[in-house]
C-alpha cells in the first residue's frame, strides 16, 4: 500500500525492516498488479470513448443520408 501511494523504496525498505532492495523487489509483484489494473482501466475508458464517438459519427452519417440535419445539443423542430 505504501508503494501504491507513492512512498519511495528507501522509506518502504526502512519501515519494513528489509536489509536491502533485493528483499523489497520480492514484493514488487504487488505494484505490478496495481499497474496492470490501472492500465486496464485506462484501456476500458478509451475503448468506451471510442465506441461513443463511433456511434455519434454513425448517427450523424445516417442523418445526412436521410436528409435531416442533426444538431447535437440543440433543440430540433419536427416540421412535416
Amino acid at each position: 500500500m505504501l508503494a501504491e501511494s507513492g512512498t519511495g523504496d528507501e522509506v518502504i525498505t526502512s519501515i519494513a525492516g528489509h536489509v536491502g532492495r533485493h528483499l523489497l523487489s520480492r514484493y514488487n509483484h504487488v505494484r505490478n498488479e496495481a499497474k496492470r489494473k490501472a492500465l486496464e482501466e485506462i484501456y476500458a475508458r478509451q475503448t468506451a470513448a471510442e465506441g461513443a464517438m463511433r456511434k455519434k459519427r454513425n448517427t450523424q452519417k445516417q442523418a445526412q443520408r436521410n436528409g435531416t440535419a442533426l444538431a447535437i445539443g440543440a433543440p430540433t423542430l419536427d416540421i412535416q
